[in-house]
């Protein structure tokens, strides 16, 4: 059977999703996995995942543990590139480059959610012009926990 439960840090949320095989822990934070603890062969829970043992650690981490990357995954070189046409100017965070979406990224975000029977649903609105890109995009990211899988 499955058990969510939150946990407030002032405007940031810890939800875990646990049931008897998997329990994962993530935030609307960058929609970071904290943890995700399987059971190894005798049985016990262990974390199989990267993560920092406190919610500020991710706000002030720059590596992107953890945390979606957007709008872009990588590098544009020189921070710009084209499109019908027209030239678009990122922001730089990787010497003259753009990575991972930039200086307020996807990881930087904090997301609206939604509890869902079977896991949780991330929503973030990146307007046009954040980061220096074009046109709104909407994102939806959902952590949905099965018997034994994600």
């Amino acid at each position: 059977m499955l058990q969510i439960s939150e946990q407030k840090y002032g405007d940031i949320y810890v939800i875990t999703l646990q049931n008897d095989d998997l329990i994962l822990k993530t935030t609307n934070f960058g929609c970071n996995i904290i943890s995700l603890y399987t059971k190894d062969k005798n049985n016990i829970f262990g974390d199989i995942v990267l993560g920092f043992d406190s919610i500020d650690d991710y706000k002030n981490q720059d590596k992107y543990i953890g945390a979606i990357v957007g709008r872009c995954a990588n590098r544009i070189s020189n921070a710009t590139f084209s499109l019908n046409d027209k030239e678009y100017k990122l922001a730089k965070n990787n010497g003259p480059n753009h990575l991972h979406g930039g200086i307020n990224g996807f990881d930087k975000k904090i997301f609206k959610y939604k509890i869902l029977d079977n896991g949780v649903e991330f929503f973030y609105l990146s307007k046009s012009g954040e980061e220096g890109y074009p046109g709104n995009l909407k994102l939806k990211v959902s952590y949905i926990l099965n018997e034994n899988s994600i």
